[in-house]
């Protein structure tokens, strides 16, 4: 079966049931993160795996899911991976090809937020397609070249992740970067570029995270 587009859904505030509903509907495949279960029992939403070390499923969802046809990937409390970074190298290693929105990524513990912020940005992982979605937000990691849906109005910040970016040139900005600089730290590219067309971006080195949000 190939598998167009997966969702993975963490224990962060994925937004509404009806707009979960959403995403699930446009995936092939569904994939819980521990505690993000919870949204999917409250969005009454089957689950095709879970992956965790069940440390905030709750009790009732956990017997729910064991007696559903979900895939079980249960991790070890202690372990050098998150849950997430788990559960995404198993999507990755097979549905290499397959688009993946990651909901409940935004909310809850910095710590996590960042750990999954971070990890899409993993030499391991730059040629997949992966966003991280809420309804007002979504973040992807840029490496070489992006081009961003049409989306007018919608604030785009362009955040760099690996040292230095050099940004070759950018179209569709209120304010187009050509042969910039974005230095890692100061905040030039935070809420700075509100696009009204389609918008490549294309780097030269380095890696940022590019996030849009809806006014």
């Amino acid at each position: 079966m190939t598998i167009s587009q997966t969702l993975i859904v963490c224990a962060g505030e994925p937004g509404s049931h009806s707009w979960l509903r959403r995403l699930a509907a446009e995936s092939d495949c569904v994939v819980a993160v521990d505690g993000g279960a919870n949204w999917l029992a409250r969005a009454e939403l089957e689950i095709d795996h879970f992956f965790g070390d069940c440390d905030s499923i709750e009790p009732l969802v956990l017997g729910k899911v064991q007696s559903s046809k979900a895939d079980m990937h249960l991790a070890e409390v202690d372990k050098d991976e998150t849950d997430f970074e788990i559960a995404l190298s198993w999507v990755a290693g097979n549905n290499p090809n397959s688009k993946i929105v990651v909901a409940g990524a935004f909310g809850g513990r910095v710590d996590h937020q960042l750990a999954i912020q971070l990890v899409i940005c993993s030499s391991l992982y730059l040629e997949l397609d992966i966003q991280l979605v809420s309804p007002t937000q979504s973040v992807r990691c840029v490496s070489d070249m992006a081009i961003f849906a049409r989306s007018d109005g919608h604030i785009v910040s362009l955040v760099p992740v690996s040292g230095d970016v050099e940004v070759n040139q950018t179209k569709g900005l209120k304010w187009p970067l050509v042969n910039s600089t974005l230095v890692f730290g100061p905040c030039r590219g935070i809420s700075k570029y509100k696009s009204y067309i389609f918008r490549p971006c294309w780097l030269e080195s380095g890696l940022l995270l590019a996030i849009q949000t809806k006014e």
